[in-house]
């Protein structure tokens, strides 16, 4: 980890909640990357799952904190795998950036793996640095579809908005460079940003939205959320966007054009 990577990943290792339970809805899974490090990752699976998500969280804390947001998508029929980046929870290593694209391909491997998985079914879902982890991953695997929420269009730009004098980005390099990836972008793609988010500039996200390639993409804006509750603000509607999408492409025999 280098002095920017320092100012970039936030983990702990605690877990505020632990609801993981051999033969339960949500099992634990260990996975190995191809560099070394294992990884933690649940697997939450409802009754009857109609869709499958592969869940990339933000650069604090651990997948244990988003639970809340898991829930709510399992009540809704969708199985999720959500896991920890290295360095995170109970997953070995520390992180990079490099290291955090090799945890995704590793995640998407052991998903894929998993009985009564189809890959050719998983869509991608990434909030915040997550967002960039699931663009750089959707360039590589060709997911059903991914959706990118309250993420922002790289490094150097969020330096720029934090420190808009000083010329802090000039150090950051092309660090999670998510603006020249997403016009790569070929799959159905659905972004979300809440316009009060006091993290991520609601311009960024809009941007990247903008540049994306894909000819199948969606805006979702969320009134008055910030960085952190667009679930929540967004409530009955947000989550009802988000199965609109999934249903739609699900349903398909193609993953766009």
């Amino acid at each position: 980890m280098d002095l920017i990577e320092r100012f970039l990943f936030f983990p702990t290792r605690e877990f505020e909640i632990d609801v993981a339970r051999p033969g339960g809805p949500v099992e634990d899974v260990w996975f190995e990357t191809s560099d070394g490090p294992r990884l933690h990752g649940w697997l939450a699976t409802p009754p009857r799952a109609r869709h499958t998500l592969l869940f990339f969280h933000g650069n604090a804390g651990n997948l244990a904190d988003r639970w809340d947001n898991v829930e709510r998508l399992m009540a809704r029929g969708v199985r999720v795998f959500i896991i920890d980046y290295r360095g995170y929870g109970k997953s070995g290593g520390v992180p990079t950036e490099r290291g955090l694209y090799l945890d995704a391909r590793a995640a998407w491997a052991a998903l894929a793996a998993r009985p009564g998985v189809d890959p050719d079914r998983v869509f991608l879902f990434g909030r915040s640095l997550g967002g960039a982890v699931a663009i750089d991953l959707a360039l590589e695997v060709r997911p059903r579809g991914l959706i990118v929420e309250s993420s922002f269009e790289s490094v150097a730009a969020m330096t720029r908005a934090i420190y808009p004098i000083v010329p802090v980005h000039m150090l950051t390099g092309r660090r999670f460079d998510s603006i020249s990836k997403v016009p790569r972008l070929t799959v159905p793609a659905l972004f979300v940003h809440g316009t009060r988010d006091d993290v991520v500039p609601f311009a960024q996200g809009k941007a990247l939205y903008a540049a994306c390639g894909s000819a199948d993409k969606e805006f979702l804006v969320l009134a008055n959320a910030a960085h952190n509750d667009t679930y929540l603000v967004g409530g009955d509607a947000y989550f009802a966007r988000l199965l609109s999408f999934l249903d739609r492409w699900d349903s398909r025999g193609d993953r766009g054009r």
